[in-house]
């Protein structure tokens, strides 16, 4: 039976999966790395560790009867993240990460700029701190001699395919959350590029399951892989996500309860009317949905800092389990969750996490409790951002680690006043890259053909009325803690 190998770049590590024709998940494997902090606010990592875990995870993933059997491999990372080669293809300097902030005095001066045109305007709500164009702007004045050298840009996908094949490419997705993307002609901007000074360094568009390129020899000797082992173009993590949620079925969202948090709603077409970000993604044949996205920075990441830099301990669950149901919404302290800023509601990368109302008699679980609760809070910022744009819907599918806790769904559900489903397959972004390359190499018609037989609802969790009152009127004081507080921030 044919294997598939699944690959997303993580930001604090890789994981592979592997899947068999069916789309059915065999193994897992996940490698970590380290994320480089040179200056307050810089967010780095060294593309030549993501591909040396990946294929140190490839040897692990693999029996060695499975290697040879393998007949494709699909690639999504981290959305954003920036590389820049040189003549020779060799990575200039560390990538930038879609959560480096050494950008913000940029962000305001290029959305003036592109505020001005009618073709660029649109791009207004893409651009924020971690864009490729900012950054691309901010080695234009920074690193003078490192953008002199540039003669490709890829995001971190792309990367790991250009190094399995030889081949640059990019996809739909990650083109269009660049801001370098041309919304009405669905091209690379020719304005955007003027702008920031650049000239044929953007790697070709093309559907996400097209065929980017073979392995190569080399690396398929290596791994103890047949020749010609075809690797797709791949997408971002966050359609990928979505794809691993049981395909892309218009109007019913994903939320994603990772590391960041992510609600990813499909849309018969591109909606520019709030602050939401537009992504343009496309299966095959250049056929392009669009994906409304909305962004908390620090989701299931302000758990893990409480649990392991705060509290000290690693039992999530059991921390989770001192929680008093029925203090649920009746919690005197307060979290605001954005440890690592906020690009969509306030649109303030500079602003920071913070408990409110901690007393004499403030105790570990009210703590944990004011964690998920809050990141909760921030969901219904995004909801709420959503129907601005009259985004309405009552019922997600909700996937990534903290959907594993099952009193963070009832407190999320009950906050957001949504049915959510919890589906039974967690393997997330991975995954999706997987069912791609399943896809994109004829071993199935269509991607809803295999994820509908292997994607299915474990548990639905409906939003409990009571607690939903109760956080109606926390949600109307936690509204007031970024006024409150903003004046402290750095402006």
């Amino acid at each position: 039976m044919a294997l598939f190998i699944g690959v997303d770049v993580g930001t604090s590590a890789v994981k592979l999966v592997l899947i068999n024709e069916m789309g059915r998940p065999l193994e897992t494997v996940t490698k970590d790395y380290d994320n480089l902090s040179p200056q307050p606010g810089w967010r780095e990592q060294e593309p030549e560790i993501w591909f040396a875990n990946i294929l140190a995870g490839m040897k692990e993933l693999l029996d060695p009867g499975d290697a040879s059997k393998v007949e494709g491999i699909g690639v999504t990372g981290q959305m954003h993240t920036t590389v820049v080669l040189d003549a020779k293809g060799q990575s200039i300097r560390p990538a930038i990460m879609w959560n480096d902030t050494r950008t913000h005095a940029l962000v305001s001066r290029v959305k003036t700029e592109v505020d001005k045109d009618n073709e660029t305007k649109k791009l207004k709500n893409i651009i924020s701190t971690g864009s490729p164009a900012v950054n691309l702007l901010w080695l234009k004045e920074n690193e003078k001699e490192n953008f002199r050298r540039v003669k490709t840009m890829l995001i971190a996908k792309d990367y790991i395919v250009y190094r399995l094949t030889g081949v640059m490419s990019t996809d739909y997705c990650d083109a269009s959350t660049s801001a370098l993307f041309d919304f009405d002609r669905q091209q690379w901007s020719a304005k955007m590029q003027a702008m920031i000074g650049i000239d044929h360094i953007l790697p070709e568009i093309k559907s996400s399951a097209a065929i980017a390129g073979s392995l190569k020899e080399e690396l398929a000797s290596m791994l103890g892989m047949r020749k010609n082992v075809k690797v797709v173009v791949g997408t971002g993590d966050n359609p990928a996500a979505t794809i691993s949620a049981g395909g892309i079925d218009i109007d019913y969202p994903v939320i994603s309860l990772g590391t960041s948090g992510v609600i990813c709603v499909p849309c018969k077409q591109a909606n520019f009317s709030g602050r939401a970000k537009n992504i343009l993604f496309s299966i095959a044949d250049d056929t392009v949905i669009n994906l409304l996205q909305g962004v908390v920075q620090a989701s299931a990441s302000c758990n893990k800092w409480l649990m392991e830099n705060v509290l000290a301990t690693h039992d999530y669950a059991g921390e989770q389990r001192k929680i008093n149901y029925d203090e649920l919404g009746k919690n005197d302290v307060m979290f605001f969750p954005h440890l690592t800023g906020d690009k969509l509601v306030f649109a303030d990368t500079l602003i920071r996490g913070a408990f409110l109302g901690l007393g004499i008699h403030t105790e570990r679980r009210h703590l944990t409790q004011a964690v998920l609760e809050g990141v909760a809070f921030a969901f219904r910022d995004v909801v709420e951002v959503l129907r601005s744009m009259g985004i309405e819907f009552k019922r997600a599918k909700i996937v990534g680690g903290g959907a594993q806790s099952e009193l963070w769904l009832q407190i999320l559900a009950s906050v957001l006043h949504i049915t959510l489903d919890k589906l039974n397959i967690s393997s997330g972004p991975a995954y999706g890259a997987g069912i791609l390359a399943l896809y994109g190499c004829g071993y199935c018609n269509s991607i809803e053909e295999v994820v509908d037989k292997q994607v299915v609802v474990a548990q639905t969790i409906q939003p409990n009325e009571q607690l939903h009152s109760l956080y109606e009127e926390k949600y109307s004081v936690y509204k007031r803690i970024y006024p409150a507080l903003k004046a402290i921030f750095p402006g």
